[in-house]
């Protein structure tokens, strides 16, 4: 919302924009980034799963590790 104001934009139009150059909605790609940043704590740390989740912005273990799966194409 705050992006979409500062750009003159309405939030709808601004998530239109993204896809179109993107070519994926503005949560996907959240969690894209979310989960690059998981996997660098997950070979870099000995965290566990719990606090790689938390830590990367999800509220639950079990969807982090859902999201995790889908994003890496692990199955």
């Amino acid at each position: 919302a705050e992006l979409s104001k500062e750009l003159h934009t309405s939030k709808r139009s601004l998530y239109e924009m993204f896809h179109e150059n993107f070519n994926c909605t503005v949560n996907e790609y959240i969690n894209y980034v979310r989960i690059q940043n998981a996997s660098t704590l997950l070979k870099t740390t000995d965290l566990s799963i719990e606090e790689i989740s938390s830590k990367t912005g999800f509220s639950k273990a079990s969807y982090f590790t859902r999201v995790f799966k889908d994003i890496m194409k692990i199955i």
